[in-house]
């Protein structure tokens, strides 16, 4: 299953977007810098329709790239270590901004690398 980087479609006379009909499980890895997202969509051999050929494909190398370009500029964030009550309850701060923290490089490809996984091998 190819992993593709798609832009939305235009409907209701450019009213809304929607991801195109050839997309599955799209929306995935939004970068904001040129509007792309991340999805699948069946091999060629493997669909009766069409995909235009301005259709990006991503190798896993391609895709870690695309994925610390986009941390370079807005930083992925994981939730940090919660403190639990005495009744292992978790605390949750005034400030809930404060359970997260920034990701590294190693854990953002990382994450990239166990997504593609999961949807080349899982597709």
């Amino acid at each position: 299953m190819p992993v593709i980087e798609y832009k939305l479609h235009a409907v209701d006379s450019g009213q809304a977007l929607q991801a195109p009909h050839w997309v599955i499980d799209g929306g995935n890895w939004y970068n904001p810098a040129d509007k792309t997202l991340v999805g699948w969509t069946p091999a060629e051999g493997d669909r009766a329709y069409y995909v235009p050929d301005t259709v990006t494909t991503l190798t896993k190398a391609e895709l870690n790239t695309r994925m610390l370009a986009i941390h370079a500029i807005t930083k992925y964030q994981k939730r940090t270590a919660v403190e639990r009550d005495s009744n292992g309850d978790p605390i949750i701060p005034e400030n809930y901004s404060d359970t997260f923290e920034d990701m590294t490089e190693a854990e953002v490809t990382t994450m990239s690398n166990d997504w593609y996984d999961t949807f080349v091998g899982g597709k």
